[in-house]
């Protein structure tokens, strides 16, 4: 292995830890001979093969390491045991920590904050003052920006778009085309998934699947006796496994509930069926209970 670094006799220190301004000893990638980077604490913190390279005034220490072609520059800070590898950028102030590791062509630029076991890959895209931490991931083309906080086990991906002070935890998963922003709330075992817009002061959570139509306050979400009854759409409504239109359960509810042995909860699910018709406008669509009892 041939070196591409040497320290100078810079120096910088920062949580008690010195770090060392690195100068180029061969060219590679845009990187000349003599060329001056970053700051590192040891060798170990920056790869000798590769592309990698620590630009400007970013400082990489602890055990964070940075190989691959993966670029840090501006006045981002790597530490604790991060890994930043593949084609992954970092600039700006972003602060990457803990035991999260940045991969592929991720960028992460801005104020965002990465740390705990998070996982950073693919095309995806922080910036701003996001804060991704806990078990959370981030992949695909997924864009995070604003004030918005990902944590506990919370998976984004495809090209979902998550921005003001929305906060997404739990195991809530959001894909395909979503858009978070405003001051939603996403949390439980909630799927936002297709085109839906989840904005203002929506809050979604338990078992929720919401796959369209903008939503700016909480959709109705009932933990009934048997099954969770909510609206997942703007003309569909799931219980359980199934999901229908508001003229699809009026039209067949008595089959449904009898092929899924409801029959003895179905008063139950159809008050809940009426509210959601008198909340929705779909008033139309609403069962006669006094027929039904009779």
């Amino acid at each position: 292995m041939i070196k591409k670094y040497e320290f100078t006799e810079e120096t910088k220190v920062i949580c008690g830890r010195k770090l060392h301004k690195i100068r180029a000893l061969r060219d590679f990638n845009d990187v000349k001979a003599g060329d001056l980077g970053g700051f590192i604490e040891k060798e170990e913190n920056l790869s000798h093969e590769g592309n990698c390279w620590v630009y400007n005034n970013a400082k990489v220490y602890d055990n964070a390491k940075i190989y691959g072609d993966a670029i840090i520059c501006g006045n981002a800070e790597i530490y604790g045991n991060a890994k930043i590898y593949g084609n992954a950028v970092i600039r700006g102030n972003a602060e990457i920590c803990g035991n999260a590791k940045i991969y592929g062509c991720a960028v992460i630029y801005g104020n965002a904050k990465i740390y705990g076991n998070a996982v950073i890959r693919g095309n995806a895209e922080i910036y701003g003052n996001a804060v991704i931490h806990g078990n959370a991931e981030i992949y695909v083309n997924a864009e995070i920006y604003g004030n918005a906080v990902i944590h506990g086990n919370a998976e984004i991906y495809g090209n979902a778009v998550i921005r003001g002070n929305a906060e997404i935890y739990g195991n809530a998963e959001i894909c395909g085309n979503a858009e978070i922003y405003g001051n939603a709330i996403i949390y439980g075992n909630a799927k936002i998934y297709g085109r839906a817009v989840i904005c203002g002061n929506a809050i979604i959570y338990g078992c929720a699947k919401i796959y369209n139509g903008k939503w700016d306050k909480s959709h109705l979400y009932i933990q009934g006796t048997k099954w969770a009854f909510y609206v997942s759409s703007e003309n569909t409504i799931t219980t359980g496994c199934q999901i229908h239109t508001f003229e699809e359960w009026q039209k067949n509810y008595k089959q449904i509930a009898k092929e899924h042995d409801g029959l003895e909860v179905l008063t139950e699910y159809i008050r809940y069926f009426n509210l959601a018709c008198e909340m929705y406008g779909k008033e139309e669509y609403k069962i006669d209970l006094k027929e039904e009892a009779a």
